[in-house]
């Protein structure tokens, strides 16, 4: 009993400490389409307003006309005004900008969380902090969370993060910082996650004797762009993280090769490379 109320006096401290940090981060927070940004000019009413970032990521601003803004931190974005309000119309103009809406960079949270849904990026977030401002992780969840997301080929990337090493032992290196796009699933103890190249990504509801052959066919199938010789599945028993390499092919010759899965694996189809 004891033993618990300190680890929840622990986890508590450390997602408050996590959340201060955020905030005092929101500097580092890169401007997109959508933002909603103030900019005050000291001592220029007329030129200071609200506006909301175009989907070409530009902004309208009086004199200056459309101004390139995303990609952008707010100071960086502060120092680019400044530089073009001063080379012809201002002397050493100050401005000063503040995000009222984050809306470029979300997240989506789903699966056995307390409010799944989209968060919002406020500068340098974390696994931890995300996790809590959608509630905590419910009692049905599972032994891992898995984090999706987009390379810059487009191609999905996995990463699986063991659930009770991140928040009982407290790893500080599984604390992985998200980026705006990336999907935090955390599966319950009772279903199998397939993600990659099938149909319906997502979780598939868990019986006994359930295969990876069943699992990825309830997932939808394979797409067209599935590598089935380089299925893998991922599995956190015991605290530890193992790997299963699968090739659905020889499963399809020899049904006899198929693999049963257990509650809470992870079913991996990655894009074939050709």
């Amino acid at each position: 009993m004891a033993r618990t109320a300190i680890v929840s006096a622990l986890a508590f401290g450390l997602l408050f400490a996590l959340t201060v940090c955020s905030v005092l981060a929101a500097g580092d927070y890169t401007i997109g389409p959508a933002d909603v940004i103030k900019i005050t000019v000291f001592n220029e009413p007329e030129l200071s307003r609200t506006v909301r970032v175009a989907a070409d990521g530009t902004i309208s601003f009086p004199l200056l006309g459309n101004v390139e803004v995303a990609g952008l931190t707010p100071t960086a974005l502060e120092e680019k005004l400044e530089k073009l309000l001063g080379e012809r119309y201002l002397v050493e103009p100050q401005v000063w900008v503040e995000i009222l809406e984050y809306n470029s960079q979300k997240v989506y949270v789903l699966g056995a969380v307390k409010e799944p849904g989209y968060y919002e990026l406020r500068g340098p977030t974390t696994l931890l902090e995300v996790i809590s401002r959608a509630g905590g992780i419910t009692s049905d969840a599972g032994k891992a969370i898995v984090i999706t997301s987009k390379d810059t080929g487009g191609e999905a990337k996995v990463r699986v993060i063991n659930r009770e090493k991140l928040l009982v032992e407290g790893e500080v290196s599984l604390d992985v910082r998200l980026s705006g796009g990336d999907v935090v699933y955390v599966p319950r103890a009772k279903e199998v996650y397939v993600f990659g190249e099938v149909k319906k990504p997502g979780a598939v509801m868990y019986q006994e004797g359930l295969t990876v052959l069943q699992a990825v066919s309830l997932a939808g199938g394979l797409t067209d762009m599935a590598a089935p010789r380089r299925v893998r599945i991922i599995r956190n028993s015991d605290g530890k993280r193992s790997t299963i390499e699968v090739d659905l092919k020889e499963i399809l010759k020899d049904a006899s090769k198929d693999i049963e899965v257990l509650p809470s694996d992870v079913v991996i189809v990655p894009r074939s490379l050709i």
